[in-house]
């Protein structure tokens, strides 16, 4: 649950500062930050696809590992990209791991603590990173 709320803390805070990160710090038109926020939100469906069809095929603990990867190898394209390009790769890279991120958190509480608190957990879960 530890490491959950830490992805979720991490993926969430990214998510939430990225439009004045790409307007303050990068200096990008407001048009350009959010093409680049829906960009993260189209392929943010494609990784909740991709990964929930990739824990069909392997185990679910690799998979998580994998989106986890993602996320972390997204974030240098953000702060040590120096052109666009690296702004998109960014944005492609860390969508796939938010979606697989936000797919495969629920997944393996059910899995490993059950359905019939899956509820209350998630609960747990979220809920202790707002007051973190």
């Amino acid at each position: 649950m530890l490491g959950s709320m830490c992805s979720i803390a991490a993926v969430s805070g990214t998510q939430n500062d990225l439009k004045l990160f790409l307007s303050l710090d990068r200096h990008c038109a407001q048009a350009a930050a959010a093409h680049i926020l829906s960009l993260v939100l189209a392929f943010s469906i494609i990784g909740r696809l991709l990964m929930g069809w990739l824990c069909d095929c392997y185990p679910k603990r690799n998979v998580m590992l994998l989106i986890y990867l993602l996320v972390a190898a997204a974030i240098p394209f953000l702060f040590f990209g120096t052109g666009q390009l690296a702004v998109y790769v960014f944005a492609v890279v860390f969508g796939i791991g938010l979606g697989g991120d936000y797919m495969i958190i629920p997944l393996m509480t059910a899995e490993m603590f059950g359905v019939r608190i899956l509820g209350r957990l998630m609960g747990v879960l979220f809920d202790c990173w707002r007051h973190c």
